[in-house]
């Protein structure tokens, strides 16, 4: 099978052709030899029935010699004269007796031969006498002998086949014998009529395995064709030959089928690709619409920021503002107080305007708080602000109540009637004086703490 498989298909049908080609013509020499050998069989048994009927002949006379009615010579006497009409085949078969002496008693073709010692060899030097009676010594019922000898009336020897057998009452061998050239004749017409048949049988062989071969290969070929396109992705033309009822029909209904099965996978891929490019499509679509969202709401939100930060620097100024005027009222408190102890006459007067400064300082302080308290609701995203925003507050609160708790007791001394400064009295304009340098100082520290949004949004 390891051999086969290397071979091709034309060189495996030309080696069926070659082997049948040989089979025809060992068919042919074996048909010829058996034939042959029936003929020389023929041959033999014509040869052997003659041979027995001489014998026969011999056997008759010697009963007769034995019954004593007739002697031994004139038995023999008549054996010839009746031996010599024994021929057959046009005379090419005739009887033949030897002697022990090899002396010749009988020969039905050349009776001036009989009673002489002819010695007479083949082409070969076989002694003619000599070989008839070893063949005859073989068997009781006799045996053949085959040398060249020339026919009647020829001088050209040929094959000659005899078949000898002994009598043993007149210690003699009788042989018939009959040319076979002519059986090789019928050979050779033989062999050439089966080597016609055969030559009509191989050319028939020879003719039908080359269209065996063109179907096959050619069918292959295109096959091979079909494949060859299939696999480079031409899908469209269809599959030939699935008709066939033989084996290439066959293959060819499944390559059909797996171009069939190609379609539908580039039908598949073609879809998954699409579907892929949709999905891609969707997703970047999706992704330019977040981000696009997405800057939205950053915009949105800077905005926010942006205004929240400019509102903040808003009320941070306008909280530094509010300071400042605290400020500036802590002074006029301040320099009020310091007229109150100094003149004690406008008491009264002083401590109207103080009153009033009272109220704008309260106002102001109820504006403050209000404005800490929009700020507070503005600057919940950033807890640090407010927290600076709310220390800022209740600093100013802070202040506030320390000018009020300075300024509520000086009411009533408005309705006292005036009189000289205590020690105590002359003593307080030093200390409202420091209240008011503390306020300024801590006027800055609240300006700090209000600019603290700017560093932060600047961070």
């Amino acid at each position: 099978m390891g051999l086969l498989s290397r071979l091709k298909i034309r060189t495996k049908l030309a080696s069926m052709v070659v082997l049948s080609a040989l089979t025809v013509c060992a068919i042919i020499a074996l048909s010829a030899s058996m034939s042959r050998g029936r003929m020389i069989e023929d041959r033999i048994g014509q040869l052997h029935a003659t041979v027995d009927m001489l014998v026969g002949l011999a056997q008759t006379l010697q009963d007769e010699v034995t019954a004593g009615k007739m002697t031994l010579a004139e038995a023999q006497t008549q054996f010839r004269q009746r031996g010599r009409k024994m021929t057959f085949n046009n005379g090419q078969g005739y009887p033949v007796v030897y002697n022990a002496d090899t002396s010749i008693m009988l020969n039905g073709a050349n009776p001036q031969l009989e009673g002489k010692i002819t010695g007479a060899t083949d082409s070969n030097g076989v002694v003619i006498a000599k070989a008839q009676m070893e063949a005859a010594q073989r068997s009781p019922e006799g045996g053949t002998a085959t040398y060249l000898y020339p026919r009647p009336g020829q001088t050209i020897p040929v094959p000659k086949m005899v078949f000898v057998r002994g009598f043993a009452p007149w210690n003699v061998v009788m042989s018939y014998g009959l040319y076979i050239d002519d059986l090789d004749g019928d050979v050779n017409a033989l062999l050439l009529r089966l080597g016609a048949i055969g030559a009509g049988i191989m050319l028939l062989m020879l003719l039908l395995s080359w269209l065996i071969s063109r179907d096959v290969l050619g069918a292959l070929d295109r096959q091979r064709t079909r494949m060859q396109r299939i696999a480079t992705g031409s899908l469209d033309q269809a599959v030939e030959e699935t008709e066939r009822g033989d084996e290439i029909g066959r293959m060819a209904e499944t390559l059909e089928m797996l171009r069939q099965t190609a379609l539908t996978a580039r039908t598949l891929e073609a879809e998954q690709i699409a579907t892929k490019q949709q999905g891609e499509q969707e997703k970047r679509e999706a992704l330019i619409t977040l981000a696009d969202r997405f800057d939205a709401s950053v915009g949105r939100l800077v905005g926010m920021m942006a205004s929240g930060s400019t509102e903040l620097e808003a009320t941070a100024q306008s909280m530094t503002g509010t300071a400042e005027r605290t400020n500036q009222q802590a002074t006029v408190v301040s320099s009020a107080a310091a007229e109150a102890s100094s003149r004690v006459r406008t008491v009264a007067t002083a401590a109207e305007e103080l009153s009033s400064s009272i109220s704008e300082i309260s106002r102001q302080v109820a504006q403050s708080a209000d404005i800490a308290s929009r700020a507070v609701d503005s600057a919940r995203r950033t807890d640090t602000i407010v927290r600076a925003l709310a220390d800022g507050a209740h600093q100013i609160e802070h202040v506030a109540e320390l000018i009020s708790r300075r300024s509520v007791p000086a009411l009533p001394r408005s309705r006292a009637p005036p009189r000289k400064p205590s020690r105590r009295s002359r003593a307080s304009p030093p200390r409202s004086r420091k209240s008011a340098r503390s306020q300024r100082r801590s006027a800055p520290r609240s300006r700090n703490k209000v600019l603290l949004p700017r560093r932060l949004r600047a961070t």
